[in-house]
């Protein structure tokens, strides 16, 4: 949405632009420039409906293909579920929680683990997180600077100790390396 506003702010720029200049220029930039930015949004919006539905198709091979196609899936969210069944109510819910996920899949999230952030049948809590930041961060080599997290994801942002990189005998990489070994173990026990 960001984005989308700053390229409307510039389209109108470039608008206000043109105007000033007249029609004295035959080769104006506006209209080449919203046809180009159209054409960008169109074919990002095809993308972004082709990831959807694959991952809403790939999800699950037990939930009727028909009920989890996107048209259907945002068409059952505005007329509601009048089923009483049991099952459909379950299915109706995975539906959901995979379409809410979709929605709210945070920008730091890279689109490869996307999909199966969004079809994870496992949820973590706020708390769960927060402790992996005060016990196993706290007492590491990796200084955490922020950190964000989904049900189903977190990202812990920082760098590593300078004291840690002291050693001469060690390379940066083998450094970085020994410092998340270090917090996988710590995680594992």
């Amino acid at each position: 949405d960001r984005i989308s506003g700053l390229l409307d702010r510039i389209l109108q720029a470039v608008q206000i632009i043109d105007e000033e200049r007249g029609q004295t220029m035959n080769n104006e930039l506006g209209p080449k420039l919203r046809m180009r930015i159209t054409d960008l949004r169109q074919s990002r919006d095809a993308l972004i409906r082709r990831k959807v539905d694959n991952l809403v198709n790939n999800s699950s091979s037990n939930i009727d293909k028909k009920e989890m196609e996107l048209d259907n899936l945002v068409r059952s969210s505005f007329d509601g579920d009048n089923n009483d069944d049991e099952s459909k109510n379950e299915e109706r819910k995975k539906q959901e929680r995979i379409m809410k996920r979709l929605i709210e899949t945070p920008t730091w999230l890279p689109p490869s683990i996307a999909p199966f952030a969004a079809t994870s049948p496992v949820e973590v809590s706020v708390a769960h997180w927060k402790m992996i930041k005060s016990d196993i961060l706290a007492d590491s080599k990796f200084i955490c600077t922020s950190w964000d997290a989904t049900e189903v994801a977190a990202i812990y942002r920082g760098r590593i100790s300078t004291r840690s990189m002291s050693n001469g005998n060690e390379s940066d990489k083998d450094t970085v390396s020994a410092v998340f070994d270090d917090l996988l173990n710590r995680l594992q026990n």
